[in-house]
């Protein structure tokens, strides 16, 4: 929560003093978060602990999905409400 807060103090901070649209901001945040997630994960090599989980369970990829789904929703929903 704390974390939450904070990003999104900075984010109203830089759309306010370089006037980028909201969709812009959510696209470059998720981009930016994608990238660092990666790195994260292929240098600690937890990406073959996921790949051998998902062979085990591969009906959880079904779920991420849907995870990833409705938290893109849920960011596109608070801008239009």
């Amino acid at each position: 929560m704390v974390f939450d807060g904070l990003t999104g103090g900075i984010q109203d901070k830089i759309r306010d003093k370089h006037k980028v649209q909201a969709y812009h901001m959510m696209y470059a945040m998720n981009i930016w978060s994608c990238l660092w997630a990666s790195i994260g994960i292929l240098v600690t090599g937890e990406f073959y602990g996921l790949v051998n989980f998902l062979r085990v369970y591969p009906n959880v990829i079904y779920n991420i999905f849907l995870l990833g789904l409705t938290g893109a929703i849920g960011q596109v929903r608070e801008f239009l409400f």
